[in-house]
C-alpha cells in the first residue's frame, strides 16, 4: 500500500474519533458513569459510516488508550493489508489497530489534537 493511501486511511479514522472524543466529553460533563454505556460514532474508514457503537467510557477510554486503536462496528474492520489489523473482538464492537504508516498517521494526529 502506498503512503497516499495508508495517510488517507488514518486521517478518516481520526475524523470520527475527534467526534467521538467530544461524545466522551459531553456524556463526562452530564453525568454519565464509567459503566453506562454512550452511544459512540464507528470509527472506520468509510467517511459514510452512520454505525452506532455503544461502549461504556471505561471501554472508550480503553481504546483512546493507544493512539493507533479505533473502535469499528462488527463486519466494518475493512482488512487493508498493511495498514490494519484486528486488535480485540468484543460485544458490539471491535477495536482495530492502525499499523505502519497509517499507524504513524494515527499516532500523530492523536498527538496533535491532544495538545490543542
Amino acid at each position: 500500500m502506498d503512503d497516499a493511501t495508508a495517510e488517507k486511511i488514518a486521517r478518516n479514522n481520526a475524523l470520527f474519533r475527534e467526534a467521538n472524543d467530544q461524545i466522551e466529553s459531553a456524556a463526562t460533563e452530564y453525568g454519565f458513569e464509567t459503566d453506562q454505556h454512550v452511544p459512540f460514532i464507528c470509527e472506520c474508514s468509510d467517511r459514510q459510516c452512520v454505525e452506532v457503537i455503544l461502549m461504556t467510557l471505561g471501554e472508550y477510554g480503553h481504546v483512546r488508550s493507544n493512539p493507533r486503536w479505533f473502535a469499528h462496528a462488527v463486519d466494518h474492520e475493512r482488512r487493508v493489508e498493511d495498514a490494519v489489523a484486528p486488535v480485540e473482538d468484543h460485544s458490539g464492537y471491535l477495536v482495530i489497530e492502525k499499523i505502519n504508516h497509517a499507524g504513524e498517521v494515527a499516532r500523530r494526529l492523536a498527538t496533535d489534537t491532544a495538545s490543542k
